[in-house]
């Protein structure tokens, strides 16, 4: 029997399910503890390993060439598992409010969305262009126009989302800070890249 063969039967007859079980044992004890993690790696065991399995099994042991649409169909619902993994990971790493967890990264609600459809957009490029050989030459051409159509009817617009992206890195204040405007204090309640709500006393 081929080396190679023996490899590929032994991962996905031994090394799959041990991997499913140690995803699952993981994922109960952080459930067990309320972690934010418990949710993505449950989702990686359900959702990602079976596709996962079904392809390397048509891939590496029966032949089946990249090209047939059993194949295709099968990367698909792939990518489409990692997607979904992916943001739960996502959703456990980058949190938008106060960290619970000290590995937890605290970012403003914009670039949490923008790390979302980045995860969305680049696998889902690649499933339509990688997967199913769907040419976006046209329409690339089309949206870089439009983009620039767009840009220069939104200068004003663009030029104060930069400044409060800007305002936002800088942190001149915090939540919680007093600060004066224009003769009135008041106690800064909320901040994020398009507004500053703030809280005047009674």
């Amino acid at each position: 029997m081929d080396k190679s063969l023996l490899g590929w039967l032994l991962l996905l007859g031994l090394g799959f399910p041990l991997f499913g079980i140690l995803l699952g044992e993981a994922a109960s004890r952080l459930e067990r503890e309320q972690h934010p993690l418990a949710i993505g790696l449950r989702q990686v065991r359900e959702y990602l390993l079976p596709p996962l399995a079904v392809l390397l099994v048509m891939r590496q042991l029966l032949n089946v060439a990249g090209q047939d649409s059993w194949a295709r169909f099968a990367e698909t619902l792939t990518w489409v598992a990692v997607i979904v993994a992916g943001l739960s990971l996502i959703n456990a790493l980058l949190t938008t409010k106060k960290q619970a967890i000290k590995w937890q990264i605290h970012v403003p609600n914009l670039f949490f969305q923008v790390a979302r459809a980045l995860v969305i957009l680049g696998i889902g490029y690649h499933i339509l262009n990688g997967v199913w050989s769907i040419s976006f030459t046209g329409l690339g051409s089309s949206v870089g126009i439009a983009s620039a159509v767009i840009a220069l009817a939104l200068q004003d617009t663009l030029s104060n989302l930069v400044s409060g992206l800007l305002l936002l890195f800088a942190k001149p204040f915090r939540t919680g800070d007093w600060i004066e405007l224009d003769g009135k204090q008041g106690r800064v309640l909320e901040q994020n890249w398009w507004s500053v709500t703030i809280g005047t006393p009674a």
